[in-house]
């Protein structure tokens, strides 16, 4: 009897050895992002409704550079334009981010990364900022190697952070690399931290509706996994740390040599939206009346794919 407890108490202090004592650490610098989303604009609609919403950031720089999910500012895939409607997404508005219940930071949307699902704000003005999350750049993973994501509850259970374990069960090499994972959870938001065995950050989860397909009465029809989801791993993203990607605002021009078009990046998932192949380029989402677009006839819609000898590569 006396062995039989012993071996289970060391069975015991190894599972323990296995859930890394650093994610207590890391969990301190993954924050509620707060903001308001505005109701789409339309040219013949005027409202200033707002939809107050949370998602989860990480904190990434040491100069306040939250790394969220792009969900803060979605992309519209519907861009066409008739005489009576025109829809264009608003950036979100009067965003606060908060490590600690109730203590809130205002912070400004910077950018975001279309392909990757990320999106980046910038903490404004002073703040008592738990450590930065470094990320590992390692490549080296496999499958059924376990995993740690540290992302948030809902509402109602009050927003808590959870831990949850999941293994990978595949990985994608194109056209970028991602590590699939199950997970019955659904957690706030996507935007949570990965981390490995080791307790490093290795990446993001990223969740998004994935198209399964079913068969009902002899005809194939689509619904979405509810349970598998994409890990966007480190290496994928450390450039966009160190570099943001900036939001272009529309605006009327400041002295300086302006076109006067809001754009967004034709992506991969687009193409094959609208069956464009491999066409890469930008989106014409938006063009100022009286401005050099508008009289050099560009549209609404209109996809650049090059500039003279320039390709535009989206």
């Amino acid at each position: 009897m006396r062995i039989l407890l012993i071996i289970l108490f060391t069975l015991s202090l190894h599972a323990q050895e296995n859930w890394p004592r650093q994610l207590e650490k890391l969990q301190q610098s993954i924050a509620i992002v707060e903001y308001y989303q505005p109701q789409i604009e339309s040219s013949n609609i005027n409202s200033d409704t707002r939809i107050k919403r949370k998602i989860t950031g990480i904190l990434v720089g040491e100069d306040g550079l939250v790394m969220t999910s792009d969900e803060i500012f979605p992309a519209n895939l519907d861009i066409t334009q008739s005489s009576i409607w025109r829809f264009s997404q608003k950036p979100p508005e009067d965003i606060t981010v908060s490590f600690k219940k109730g203590k809130k930071y205002k912070a400004e949307l910077i950018g975001k990364d279309q392909e990757k699902k990320l999106a980046f704000i910038k903490i404004t003005g002073k703040a008592d900022l738990p450590g930065v999350i470094v990320f590992s750049d390692r490549d080296d993973f496999s499958i059924g190697e376990s995993v740690f994501m540290i992302e948030h509850l809902d509402g109602r259970f009050n927003f808590e952070r959870i831990v949850t374990r999941a293994n990978i069960n595949s990985i994608m090499k194109v056209p970028e690399k991602r590590l699939l994972s199950v997970s019955p959870l659904r957690p706030l938001s996507g935007g949570g931290l990965v981390a490995d065995a080791k307790g490093r950050a290795i990446g993001v989860v990223v969740r998004e509706n994935l198209p399964a397909p079913v068969h009902d009465f002899g005809m194939e029809n689509y619904e979405s996994y509810s349970t598998l989801i994409k890990i966007v791993p480190g290496s994928e993203f450390l450039e966009l740390i160190d570099k943001p990607p900036v939001l272009v605002h529309r605006n009327a021009g400041n002295g300086k040599s302006w076109l006067g078009v809001q754009i967004q990046i034709l992506t991969r998932a687009m193409a094959g939206y609208w069956e464009m192949g491999n066409t890469s380029g930008i989106i014409v989402n938006s063009v100022l009346p009286e401005s050099p677009a508008a009289e050099a006839g560009l549209q609404i819609g209109d996809i650049v794919t090059s500039v003279g000898e320039l390709v535009i590569e989206g």
